[in-house]
């Protein structure tokens, strides 16, 4: 069983802790290194009560809601329409839009977002008069180096818009390179971005400071900071397909039941209040952490894995950072893996506490947070020996299986995101391919992932990725599992090989990938099954240099 250590404990701590003491105790133990520690669930999940419901007079078909001062505006394609307090329609607005978004923008003003041409144009309500605001594609980035890219902005969907009556943030979809940024009118420059909460943003709402976001097949509302920091707040609405968000203090309007109702729902004040919680999950940390010293020469195990995941559970609906993390890690010990064979380095250092049990395990999994940093280290130490991190130099008899999973950028040069930082292609494979190895076998989800493929191929190595250099990588679509009433999602990569290396999909029901027959599944044929069952806007790429059907593992 992989046991951690936290660096930098007192002795005593390490004592009562060796003394079967819980991380949980440490508070009442250290105080002073409580800080440094982020708990294994940073997520409030917070249930929005429903107060009432009221049906539109009209079926207009609207498919986005919004507040203005108190007064409900709802939209459908070419339309815009101001409700009463009875659902009637008290006024209709022409607009020129077929992918229509909206949201407040002034006292007197809604922003719209022109899904299809990308432009964001301010409505009137007074005198019907439209003005042109801002063309996506005339924002300047001053730092172009950021993650998420701000090339999104031209290759994205634009979902959603939201306004603070100055700067401007706009959803834009891209798989799991989806994105919001904030811009500011006067200057057309990007403030600040962030990653969005998931891979589709139905709308979002600018309120008292923060930034709302709909998300989760409109089923969840995630809470921002006005800089696009997330917080963990976390709003769930009790059935999912809501379309459109309006705030009010305590209340959240959406609409439900095919866009055919108004409901209303009721929340803690203290959500719409940033003062009361404002801590950001992507910048708390964990110490770093470590295993204890083995004996790598009494081993004869010579499989070995490495799994890099670099964002959290909390950061995406659905948690599927975390779900495919874990399960991947169980497939691998299914398949005759030695869990102290096995690397994961996730997030910050720290296990996520899954609700649901599958994406649970009686020991810990992680073993480093997935930073630049780390990775590198965890590399470096397979290629020399890192006996203070037990990591054990390999040989040219070793196998080497990597998954890599989190946000990925650029193209033919392409990057992964990870805590703190990214990694290009070429720093991940000067280190991955300097290490030892009879076989390896790499898969990897994020996007742009097939932008690895040149960097890493050789006639050793066997490469499955989710998507081509200029695509991205996408959620799986019906591939998700609803437990206790929350959804747990996927990659629609990751869930198709991990279903075909586990032999059975996370709801129990058996998958046969042996396609020979010979009583395993190789690292070809769990590509080949994604290829076959998979069914989204992506072109999934795989280079054999040899051992795609050889690549076997231990069990």
């Amino acid at each position: 069983m992989k046991r951690k250590i936290l660096l930098g404990l007192s002795l005593a701590t390490v004592l009562t802790l060796g003394a079967g003491a819980s991380l949980s105790q440490i508070n009442r133990i250290d105080p002073q290194i409580s800080p440094q520690l982020r708990p294994i669930n940073l997520s409030k999940f917070m249930q929005a009560g429903k107060l009432s419901e009221l049906r539109l007079v009209q079926q207009d078909k609207f498919n986005t809601l919004t507040d203005l001062d108190g007064k409900l505006f709802a939209a459908a394609p070419r339309t815009v329409a101001a409700l009463g307090e009875k659902g009637e329609v008290l006024r209709r607005y022409s607009v020129s839009i077929d992918k229509l978004s909206i949201s407040k923008h002034t006292a007197d003003q809604l922003l719209l977002g022109d899904g299809a041409r990308k432009i964001l144009i301010g409505l009137n309500v007074a005198s019907g008069q439209t003005t042109e605001l801002l063309r996506l594609d005339a924002v300047t980035d001053p730092n172009a180096s950021q993650e998420p890219e701000s090339a999104l902005l031209k290759s994205g969907e634009l979902t959603a818009v939201a306004s603070n009556g100055k700067e401007v943030f706009v959803a834009m979809e891209a798989g799991f390179s989806s994105a919001i940024f904030k811009i500011d009118l006067a200057t057309k420059r990007i403030v600040s971005r962030g990653w969005a909460p998931g891979a589709e943003m139905d709308a979002m709402a600018f309120f008292q400071s923060g930034l709302y976001v709909l998300t989760g097949n409109g089923s969840q509302v995630a809470r921002y900071t006005d800089t696009i920091e997330k917080t963990h707040d976390k709003i769930e609405l009790p059935q999912a397909g809501a379309k459109g968000l309006a705030l009010r203090d305590g209340e959240i309007h959406v609409l439900t039941d095919g866009v055919s109702r108004i409901s209303k729902y009721q929340i803690d004040k203290a959500l719409t209040n940033l003062n009361t919680t404002r801590l950001n999950v992507d910048v708390i940390r964990r110490v770093d952490v470590r295993i204890p010293k083995i004996d790598w020469s009494k081993l004869f195990v010579k499989h070995y894995a490495v799994l890099i995941c670099g964002d959290l559970a909390e950061n995406f609906a659905g948690e599927c950072f975390w779900n495919d993390t874990v399960w991947m890690y169980k497939a691998l010990l299914n398949n005759g893996y030695k869990p102290e064979n096995i690397f994961v380095l996730y997030g910050d250092g720290a296990d996520y506490a899954s609700a649901n049990a599958k994406y649970r395990h009686p020991s810990t999994v992680t073993d480093f947070p997935a930073s630049p940093t780390w990775v590198n280290k965890v590399f470096d130490g397979l290629k020399n020996g890192d006996a203070a991190n037990s990591l054990p130099k390999l040989d040219g008899n070793d196998t080497l299986f990597v998954w890599t999973f989190d946000h990925g950028g650029g193209g033919m040069n392409a990057t992964l995101s990870l805590r703190g930082g990214s990694i290009t292609d070429t720093d991940f494979s000067n280190k991955l391919n300097a290490i030892p190895y009879a076989t390896r076998a790499i898969f990897m989800q994020q996007c742009r992932s097939g932008g690895f493929i040149d960097n890493l191929q050789n006639s050793k190595t066997f490469i499955a990725t989710a998507c081509r250099f200029d695509e991205n990588a996408r959620p799986a679509d019906t591939e998700f599992e609803t437990v206790g009433g929350r959804q747990y999602s996927h990659g629609e990569f990751n869930y198709h090989i991990t279903s075909a290396l586990d032999r059975v999909k996370p709801t129990g029901g058996a998958i046969n990938a042996d396609t020979n027959s010979d009583g395993k599944v190789s690292v070809r044929e769990m590509s080949e099954w994604n290829r076959t069952h998979e069914n989204l806007p992506e072109n999934p790429q795989t280079n054999d240099g040899g051992p795609g059907n050889g690549f076997l593992f231990p069990k």
